[in-house]
């Protein structure tokens, strides 16, 4: 990016995580699969930005699933899908082990609204948050079944989740490279190109 005729080259680097897991059978989620158990880890990232700081992406399980199921219909959840997350694999906890405290989050960028993806949001209430207006419209006003149907548990977001909110769609559209086929355009979500957010429709509503 060019700032006063000179090339500003920004750094960027990432850790995955495992933050819990949950099980499910193969066959519903592969097509080719079988109907035995299967864990399914729900992976986040830290992602180091030289301007931005630390950015989350998606914040993996947290106790939280936990009492957001106990009643009935959400009580179905955790039965359908059944999870593990220890307190030693909260995302939070592991990124305490690395240096990183909650007041370093600068940004949390969600993918989409399911649980596995928003349960540790709460750990970081100084970050702001990034989602799509789509996913975030089809779920903001979901309550039991409606929202059972959709993944979605809505005490786990924080009370000033609105306040803290920032959509991508509001951000530059940028057309990708070849190297990118089959998708052609994503989101620039920072207008440095440094981060692009790239649609992934079908698993669930405004998914990038």
């Amino acid at each position: 990016m060019l700032n006063g005729g000179r090339k500003r080259i920004v750094q960027l680097n990432y850790k995955l995580f495992s933050a819990g897991c949950c099980c499910h059978p193969e066959c519903i989620t592969i097509k080719t699969g079988r109907w035995c158990l299967q864990k399914y880890p729900a992976i986040c990232a830290l992602i180091g930005h030289s301007e931005h700081g630390n950015i989350l992406f998606d914040t993996g399980y947290s106790p939280r699933f936990f009492q957001e199921t106990k009643r009935w219909p959400l009580w179905l959840y955790k039965k359908i899908t059944p999870v593990q997350i220890p307190s030693e694999e909260t995302l939070i906890c592991q990124l305490r082990k690395i240096g990183i405290n909650p007041e370093d989050i600068t940004y949390i960028v969600l993918s989409h609204f399911h649980a596995d993806h928003i349960a540790g949001i709460k750990d970081f209430p100084d970050a702001q948050i990034i989602c799509s207006r789509v996913g975030f419209n089809a779920v903001k006003n979901t309550r039991g079944f409606a929202a059972l149907k959709k993944g979605f548990l809505s005490g786990l977001l924080p009370d000033d989740f609105e306040t803290r909110l920032t959509f991508l769609e509001d951000s530059k559209i940028i057309p990708l490279d070849n190297s990118m086929q089959p998708f052609i355009q994503g989101i620039d979500l920072y207008g440095d190109s440094s981060i692009i957010a790239i649609s992934l429709p079908g698993h669930a509503a405004g998914q990038f």
